[in-house]
């Protein structure tokens, strides 16, 4: 099943913290859902814990930012861009 919302969750090393934050997404939130984890290095032990979560029942995602850098989305809404471009 498609997903038809996105969780976007910056991490550094939560390691066994992102346990009790997926299962409370997997019991409270009823429309399927996208975990997007982002993380600034590559030995961050936060997505090893996630996919032990989460199984097949959810889809995670790791995006990398290397620079350390805050990740930045465009959203579209209704046709309409949101973002930083949009000057919303």
């Amino acid at each position: 099943m498609a997903s038809e919302l996105d969780f976007v969750i910056p991490v550094y090393n939560e390691g066994e913290n992102i346990l009790s934050v997926l299962e409370s997404l997997k019991k409270g939130i009823r429309t399927p859902f996208r975990v997007l984890i982002c993380y600034d290095s590559d030995d961050d032990d936060t997505l090893s814990f996630a996919d032990l979560a989460v199984g097949d029942e959810v889809e995670v995602e790791g995006l990398a930012q290397p620079d350390g850098s805050v990740l930045a989305l465009k959203i579209e809404v209704e046709g309409n861009e949101v973002g930083e471009d949009s000057g919303h």
